[in-house]
């Protein structure tokens, strides 16, 4: 017993709970430390566990945010039993819930107030902008330029960008508006969300894109941020004429958004003869 008390003290005082969070959101946009990030996590949840043990959990089931987490978990559960693929549907609630729920149940037992969770902010916002500024710095221009290119032929750096920037520009967007820090760091936040964006148009996946502007255009509105909100648009109509002028062929992929051959799969026999026609499923998404 006084092992355990020798460990808690150490993981209390050194706060190592907090220390492995951090470290385990900031890398969550890296694909090539996937060990270390499991790793983190693993040693999160033990020492959590731990200092659990001593001092208990605090959960304020009154809370309106617990009771919708709740209802959000029981409706995972639910629609996994009764899904025709429900192993399959139990092994992403493992792999991808499990983990939200540990971090946020962490959250609300080791930080306080907005103050409290200014370094989580920070560690998130931190995290995409390195990612970004390593990409920038070790990939030349004509890489950057032919984004798609390089992720089919294997850049683990590159693979991803775009769906990553639809959590992390939109929360950017939204700390900008709340923050009430310096001009310099949100001129710094500014000059990232901008070069986040333009290598989200870049990595040249429509959906994402789409998803980012049309977040940052509601998220805008409800900040009631008006003249932002057009000096954001005339930035964006800046960004892609620079865009095109650099590779006339960047948004050749975003034409076919608006081309309803796009939204539909065929199966064609080898004598020509159409065996298969339906609908992709992003007609379904868009809708």
């Amino acid at each position: 017993m006084r092992l355990f008390d020798k460990v808690h003290h150490v993981i209390d005082n050194y706060g190592l709970v907090k220390i492995f969070l951090l470290i385990f959101l900031f890398l969550q946009p890296f694909s090539r430390v996937t060990s270390v990030k499991e790793s983190a996590f693993v040693l999160l949840l033990l020492l959590f566990v731990i200092k659990s043990i001593k001092k208990g959990l605090v959960i304020d089931y009154k809370d309106r945010i617990i009771q919708a987490l709740i209802l959000l978990v029981a409706a995972c559960i639910v629609s996994s039993v009764f899904s025709p693929y429900h192993m399959d549907s139990f092994t992403f609630l493992r792999k991808s819930l499990l983990y939200q729920l540990v971090v946020f149940i962490v959250i609300i037992n080791e930080f306080d107030g907005k103050d409290g969770v200014r370094p989580l902010v920070y560690a998130l916002l931190g995290s995409f902008a390195a990612l970004s500024l390593i990409i920038l710095i070790t990939r030349p221009p004509d890489v950057i330029l032919h984004w798609l290119d390089a992720t089919t032929h294997g850049d683990r750096l590159l693979i991803g960008y775009s769906l990553y920037a639809t959590f992390y520009i939109p929360l950017g967007i939204s700390y900008l508006y709340a923050s009430r820090g310096s001009n310099a760091l949100k001129a710094l936040l500014v000059f990232f969300i901008l070069l986040e964006f333009v290598f989200s148009i870049l990595n040249n996946h429509r959906g994402q894109v789409v998803a980012v502007i049309i977040s940052a255009v509601v998220i805008t509105i409800l900040a009631r941020r008006y003249k932002t909100l057009i000096a954001g648009l005339a930035a964006a109509a800046l960004i892609g004429a620079t865009l095109l002028y650099l590779n006339p062929n960047s948004f050749d992929r975003y034409k076919t958004i608006l081309t309803t051959e796009a939204y539909i799969t065929k199966t064609v026999k080898p004598s020509g003869a159409v065996e298969y026609e339906g609908m992709t499923d992003r007609l379904g998404i868009w809708k």
